[in-house]
């Protein structure tokens, strides 16, 4: 084969992808998106937690919001803090990838690193350090640093993502 006989099979080739790829995204955007997530009422979980003695604050953790939410607790170092969390976010559109809470949720207290990447909808971790709590949202790669502040990616900026997550946090 000559220099021009590999261009046409390279081009051919790339034509082929694209159109696989043109095809996936129609696929897709032809489904139906999957049903929304009712929002569970937390005050249940939150009110045994208070009975056994745990300070509770249920907050929303909007994936699209600022990264950081103030719960209004503060912690000890040490003290064990515990999460109960329902929802999930997704990318650009509800058919789009859904991320779910142990992915995307963080925490944090006394407004400093490191923070605390949970497991799964519900998680357990002692405070790093004394101070408020905060919860977040995030997404792969925007904590950067030693001091993991939120670098916000240019190529997927906040605003296509949606969705959010109810939290319950105890300490």
């Amino acid at each position: 084969m000559g220099i021009g006989e590999n261009a046409l099979v390279d081009a051919r080739v790339s034509w082929r992808r694209a159109g696989t790829l043109a095809s996936a995204i129609v696929d897709q955007l032809r489904t139906a998106a999957p049903p929304s997530l009712v929002r569970l009422d937390l005050a249940a979980a939150a009110g045994a937690l208070r009975g056994a003695g745990a300070d509770i604050a249920v907050v929303r953790v909007d994936a699209r919001s600022e990264p950081w939410t103030r719960t209004g607790l503060d912690a000890s170092q040490g003290a064990p803090i515990t999460w109960l969390a329902h929802g999930d976010s997704w990318i650009a559109t509800r058919r789009g990838p859904h991320l779910d809470a142990g992915l995307q949720l963080r925490l944090r207290v006394g407004m400093a690193a490191p923070a605390i990447d949970g497991t799964g909808a519900t998680f357990t971790a002692a405070a790093t350090h004394d101070g408020p709590i905060e919860v977040c949202s995030l997404f792969p790669g925007e904590l950067r640093d030693d001091d993991e502040r939120v670098a916000y990616d240019r190529t997927m900026p906040r605003a296509l993502f949606g969705g959010g997550f109810d939290v319950a946090v105890a300490v």
